[in-house]
C-alpha cells in the first residue's frame, strides 16, 4: 500500500462562540478474524451528484466558529471494515460527522476516513476535523487536525475527510473524530455536474484508481474547486475516501474534464471495493478570457524502459502575447471511458508565434496496470484557462555551447553550457531537448531541466538533461533540437 505525502496546512486557532453549530457521533467496531474478500459488486452507487458551488460575498463574513464537543469514536480494524456501528443519530442544526472508518496496513501505518454533513441552514467552509488514535487502554498515541476534502458545503451536503499517519502505530485500537472549527457564509447557487465514463482499476500494491469524466450541464461556465470520492463495502459502510487530481478548474458549457483519484484500501480488499459515491465543489462563473493556442492533434505515446508512460505533443502560441500554460490530458478507451488523466505546466512562457514541446509523464493507472495502458487509445488535451494566462514579459532565447549527447540504450544524456547573452540578469533559465524523427519530422520524445547556477548578465551555467525515449529508438534516425530560454 502506498503512503501519500500529506499536504502541509496552515493551522490556526479560532475563538469559541456560544452560538456554535456542532456535532458528533459514536461508533464502535470489533476486530474479527480476517475473512476472505467478498466478490466484486458490479453495480456502482449512483455517480451523478449535485455539485456544491460558491458565490461568496467578499465584504460580509460572519465570525469564525469553533466546535469542540462530543466525539465520534471508532475502533478501527486491521484488514476489515466496520462490523458494529452504534453511531448516534445526527442532530438538526449541527455539523454532523455521519460516518468514520480507519484501518492499519501491513506496515502498521494508519488510514482514517469519514463523512461530514452540513445539517445547518448556512453554507459552511474551512471545516476542520480533529482525528485521534488511542491504544487499547484509551491513551492517545496520535492526533492531527485536517480539513475536509471539499471546502464548501451548502445545507444538506456531505464531504469526505481523510488522514494518515507518517509513522507506524502497531498498538492503535480506537479512532476518534471531532469537528473543531468551520466558518459560514451567505447562501450559494450550485452548479450541476454529471459524471460519465467511470472506470475502476486496482494495482499490485492494493491501490484503487477511480477515473472518469465530469461534464458541465449548466448554461454558464463552471469553476471546479474539488472532486472527492468514497468507496463502500457490500453493506454500504464507508471504507476509504480520496480526492481527484488532476482536473480542469474551468469548464465551458457542454464541456468536460477528465479526472483520476487514488484510494488506499485495507489489505486484500482492493478488488472487492467497486461501489462508489462522488462529491464535487463547483460553481457557475462568468466566461473567462481564452486565447488562440494550437495543441498537437497527434501524440506519441510510449513506455520507457523504467515502465513510465509518456505522451508527447507540442503547443503553438498564435497570439501576440506571451502565454503561461497549464494543460490537462485525459486518456480514453475506444468506448469513450476515461482510463487516466495527467497534467503539466509548460516550463516557461511560450512566446508569440513559437512552439514548445511537452511530455505528460506523470501517470497513475497507465504506469501501474498494463491492461489500462493497452486500453488507452484516445487522448484529449485541454488548456485550463483558470490556471493559464497572458504573461507580462517574453522568454529570452539563450545560446548554448559545448553541447554533447550520448545514448545508452534508449536513455539519452545531453550536457552543455548556457550563456546569458540577454543584457540583463535572469531569474530562471531552462533547457529543453526534443527528439524528432528525421524522416517524418514527428516529435518522438522531450524533456527539460532548469539551470541551477545564478544567471547574471554575461554569465553561464551548465545543464544536464536525461531523456527516456522509446526503447526501440535508433539514434541515427533522430534529429536533436536544444532550446534554451530565460527570464
Amino acid at each position: 500500500m502506498s503512503i501519500r505525502r500529506r499536504i502541509g496546512l496552515l493551522m490556526f486557532t479560532i475563538p469559541l462562540v456560544l452560538s456554535i453549530i456542532s456535532c458528533f457521533g459514536i461508533a464502535q467496531i470489533t476486530q474479527p478474524s480476517p475473512l476472505p474478500s467478498p466478490t466484486n459488486q458490479l453495480t456502482p452507487s449512483p455517480n451523478v451528484q449535485p455539485s456544491p458551488t460558491v458565490q461568496i460575498s467578499p465584504t460580509i463574513q460572519p465570525p469564525p466558529t469553533e466546535t469542540p464537543g462530543p466525539i465520534f469514536t471508532d475502533t478501527p480494524t486491521f484488514a476489515t471494515s466496520t462490523l458494529a456501528n452504534t453511531l448516534a443519530p445526527p442532530l438538526t442544526g449541527q455539523v454532523n460527522i455521519v460516518e468514520i472508518n480507519g484501518f492499519m496496513d501491513e506496515s502498521d501505518f494508519w488510514y482514517f476516513y469519514g463523512l461530514v454533513r452540513n445539517d445547518t441552514n448556512r453554507t459552511i467552509y474551512d471545516i476542520q476535523i480533529e482525528i485521534r488514535l488511542m491504544d487499547s487502554i484509551g491513551t492517545e498515541i496520535y492526533t492531527y487536525t485536517s480539513f475536509t476534502i471539499l471546502n464548501y458545503l451548502a445545507p444538506g451536503e456531505t464531504t469526505p475527510f481523510s488522514d494518515f499517519t507518517t509513522e507506524p502505530f502497531p498498538n492503535g485500537k480506537t479512532m476518534q473524530a471531532t469537528v473543531v472549527g468551520f466558518n459560514s457564509t451567505e447562501a450559494i447557487n450550485r452548479a450541476k455536474l454529471e459524471y460519465r465514463g467511470i472506470t475502476l482499476w486496482t494495482d499490485d500494491k492494493n491501490d484503487i484508481y477511480l477515473t472518469g469524466e465530469v461534464f458541465n450541464i449548466n448554461a454558464d461556465p463552471v469553476e471546479i474547486n474539488s472532486i472527492a470520492g468514497s468507496l463502500v463495502d457490500e453493506t454500504g459502510k464507508l471504507v476509504t475516501a480520496s480526492y481527484a487530481y488532476p482536473f480542469l478548474g474551468y469548464v465551458e458549457p457542454n464541456g468536460s474534464s477528465p479526472f483520476v483519484m487514488v484510494f488506499d484500501a485495507p489489505v486484500g480488499q482492493a478488488d472487492s471495493l467497486t461501489n462508489y459515491m462522488l462529491y464535487s465543489d463547483a460553481l457557475t462563473t462568468n466566461p473567462t478570457s481564452t486565447f488562440d493556442i494550437s495543441l498537437t492533434e497527434k501524440y506519441n505515446k510510449y513506455q520507457d524502459t523504467n515502465g513510465d508512460t509518456h505522451l508527447v505533443g507540442s503547443a503553438t502560441n498564435n497570439t501576440s502575447q506571451p502565454m503561461s500554460l497549464y494543460l490537462v490530458v485525459g486518456a480514453y478507451d475506444e468506448n469513450g471511458n476515461c482510463i487516466d488523466a495527467s497534467s503539466i505546466y509548460l516550463p516557461l512562457t511560450i512566446n508569440p508565434g513559437e512552439t514548445l514541446p511537452y511530455d505528460f509523464n506523470l501517470w497513475g493507472v497507465l504506469d501501474s496496470i498494463p491492461e489500462a495502458y493497452n486500453a488507452a487509445t484516445k487522448f484529449t488535451d485541454t488548456i485550463d484557462w483558470l490556471s493559464s494566462h497572458e504573461d507580462i514579459s517574453q522568454s529570452s532565447v539563450l545560446i548554448t555551447k559545448d553541447d554533447t549527447h550520448s545514448f545508452s540504450g534508449s536513455e539519452g544524456t545531453f550536457k552543455g553550457t548556457v550563456v546569458n547573452n540577454t543584457g540583463y540578469d535572469l531569474t530562471v533559465a531552462v533547457v529543453i531537448v526534443a527528439l524528432y524523427d528525421k524522416s517524418s519530422g514527428e516529435l518522438i520524445a522531450t524533456n527539460y531541466t532548469y539551470v541551477t547556477e545564478t544567471m547574471t548578465n554575461n554569465s553561464s551555467g551548465t545543464y544536464e538533461v536525461y531523456l527516456y525515449s522509446p526503447y526501440n529508438i535508433d539514434p541515427a534516425n533522430v534529429k536533436i533540437e536544444i532550446t534554451a530560454l530565460g527570464k
